[in-house]
């Protein structure tokens, strides 16, 4: 017969696990966010964002992100509003389409 100490604790246990899977498979790979352009480095292929939240991706900064192919940011320039999609991959975060809002 189960020691009843051992039965509950694992129970504790399983309770715990299952409670929590769910926050595992919060974080999103991918995202679309909007803000504002602070710097633009097409030759290095970074731009520089100040942006609001993107829902299970990250909250509101600045960062700077590499863009997946430079030609995407012929058309940015510091200073203006945009809307972007970004992804999280190899342990980066990479912008894959960015546009100037009106």
């Amino acid at each position: 017969m189960s020691n009843p100490h051992n039965v509950r604790a694992l129970a504790a246990l399983a309770l715990a696990v299952a409670l929590a899977l769910p926050a595992c498979g919060q974080q999103a790979d991918e995202g679309v966010g909007r803000g504002t352009v602070l710097a633009v480095d097409a030759a290095a292929g970074l731009v520089t964002l100040e942006h609001g939240d993107i829902p299970g991706l990250m909250k509101e900064m600045t960062m700077v992100f590499e863009v997946a192919d430079p030609a995407l940011l012929s058309a940015i320039e510091a200073g203006q509003q945009v809307e972007f999609r970004v992804r999280h991959e190899d342990g980066r975060y990479v912008v894959h389409e960015i546009a100037a809002r009106p």
